[in-house]
């Protein structure tokens, strides 16, 4: 029987119609206004080159980039002029199928270097904070919070800033690890309190970096790629090793954690670590044995906490998550809404703990 498309065109479609089309529907998947901004984007950076002896090199060499962007900036265009110039050539590029420079580490620092400057001639007029504007700060705290929670959170988030040099208003954390973490973060995009559960009154922002079937030896590459874009955290959560149990035996698995968090240490020196408990399943990739299997999780889970309690980290349990229909999916692995709400509230309060007490070995939430 013929298909639908075969009844309609019974002849062949020339090629050239077909890159007639293509062209077509690349030019319509852009507003006209944002044709136009690109376009002019690309005339302004072939003038640069132009006028500065640059050759016409596609991809545009890195050198070209960072050159184009301390031009503008000495041509005193604002920090939104330069990212939408930036944006045109990355869309060029894009289009193109050419590698992307417009995205590397150099080029997002130099335009933030633009946005926190403001212009050439503009002075940082901010004061550093001393000890003696921390104490103003804290005593101001009780006529400006709603209630002595809310204080005490804030004078804990403001001396943990201020003792750990960290910067002002700003205290990063990272919740890294295997699907468990990709669909809480899908849960928390419902709640209340968002992504950062709740901790940008602290402020903390959270950045959620959860694959799908992640293992232990995953994890290095990612927080390679992490570090590409971002400055290290105050804070890192890893949430692995689910996936590996049963393929490993439980002493090669813990030898492996603790190589990861050894490796981190040294590209992350004044990061907070976090063991995030590997959670019951009812389920394991490796193996039906269940009994066999969670013996496996409990020994890995005690090895890395005493491990990292021990080293001045921190280690985060879920004592109300069992292996049940009540709190595990169909699968047996990932977590129901109720078993994700769990383990999201005990990230929060295992975060907002940590930062009271500066991270120092810490388990959350202490059962003994």
């Amino acid at each position: 029987m013929q298909t639908v498309l075969q009844q309609q065109h019974p002849t062949r479609i020339p090629v050239d119609d077909f890159r007639t089309e293509m062209n077509h529907l690349l030019i319509n998947s852009l507003a006209p206004s944002t044709q136009k901004a690109y376009l002019h984007s690309m005339d302004i950076f072939v003038k640069f080159r132009e006028n500065h002896g640059f050759s016409d090199v596609w991809p545009i060499p890195l050198d070209d980039l960072t050159s184009f962007i301390v031009y503008m900036f000495r041509k005193k265009l604002s920090h939104s002029t330069v990212s939408g110039y930036i944006s045109g050539l990355s869309y060029f590029n894009k289009i193109n199928n050419l590698e992307d420079n417009t995205q590397k580490f150099v080029v997002r620092k130099l335009i933030e270097g633009i946005k926190r400057l403001g212009g050439p001639n503009q002075k940082d007029t901010r004061l550093p904070i001393t000890r003696d504007i921390l104490e103003k700060l804290l005593r101001s705290l009780a006529v400006i919070c709603k209630n002595g929670y809310e204080t005490k959170l804030f004078m804990a988030s403001f001396s943990l800033a201020f003792h750990g040099f960290m910067r002002v208003g700003h205290a990063t954390v990272w919740i890294v690890g295997s699907s468990i973490i990709k669909h809480a973060f899908g849960e928390a995009r419902g709640r209340p309190g968002g992504v950062n559960l709740g901790l940008q009154r602290m402020g903390v922002n959270i950045w959620w970096q959860g694959k799908c079937g992640g293992k232990v030896l995953d994890m290095k590459q990612q927080i390679r790629t992490m570090l590409k874009y971002e400055d290290p955290p105050t804070i890192l959560v890893l949430h692995i090793g689910g996936n590996d149990i049963g393929e490993k035996s439980s002493k090669t698995l813990c030898e492996l954690i603790r190589k990861q968090f050894s490796w981190m240490r040294q590209l992350m020196l004044d990061t907070v670590f976090v063991w995030s408990q590997i959670i019951p399943r009812s389920s394991w990739r490796y193996s039906d044995n269940i009994n066999a299997m969670e013996k496996c999780r409990m020994r890995v889970n005690t090895s890395i906490a005493s491990f990292l309690t021990k080293t001045d980290g921190c280690y985060l349990r879920y004592p109300d998550i069992k292996a049940n229909e009540l709190f595990l999916m169909k699968d047996g692995v990932h977590l129901t809404s109720l078993g994700n709400n769990i383990f999201l509230n005990t990230l929060q309060g295992g975060l907002e703990m940590i930062i009271r007490n500066l991270g120092i070995n810490l388990t959350f939430p202490d059962c003994k």
